[in-house]
């Protein structure tokens, strides 16, 4: 009787094992209510993986036609904005983005960047974490944006603590 135990054991031992070793975290968030309608940003869908954080945000419209700004936080487990990628229309028809890390430094990254997938509609924000320093392996991540025409913005989450790929 010994033995058949000991093999379940080892077994659910090697399941458990494997799905904590599995790939990155991954959560995707609605976004906020406002007055029972959601905002700006409809939702979205962050990855924390080995070599990059990388936030999908939908709902916002094109740069400068649309979308007025986005900003996607990297936080630490406790809630503190650590990095931030901003992108904003400047001067009504110029998109600019940039990494700032939490004492509003940019941080030089030539690999960070901000696009919009014209089929989906969707921002992808990548954060390589050879530009996050600071990070721990664990974070969360909170988005704002807003579209030019908006009366109320847009919000999601933060997500939970998402562990890293």
């Amino acid at each position: 009787m010994r033995r058949p135990l000991t093999v379940v054991a080892f077994a659910c031992s090697a399941v458990i094992l494997s799905a904590g070793l599995a790939g990155a975290d991954s959560q995707t968030v609605a976004g906020d209510k406002y007055g029972g309608t959601i905002g700006d940003i409809k939702k979205i869908v962050v990855d924390n993986g080995k070599n990059a954080v990388t936030t999908k945000v939908f709902g916002l419209g094109k740069p400068c036609g649309g979308a007025k700004s986005l900003t996607v936080s990297v936080q630490s487990t406790g809630g503190k904005t650590l990095y931030r990628g901003e992108a904003g229309c400047y001067s009504g028809t110029e998109w600019i983005w940039g990494l700032y890390d939490k004492t509003d430094k940019q941080v030089k990254c030539p690999k960070f960047d901000i696009g919009r997938t014209a089929k989906t509609g969707a921002y992808t924000v990548v954060m390589p974490r050879s530009c996050l320093d600071n990070a721990p392996d664990k974070i969360k991540v909170e988005v704002d944006g807003v579209n030019w025409n908006s009366v109320t913005g847009g919000h999601a989450g933060p997500t939970k603590a998402l562990g890293r790929g």
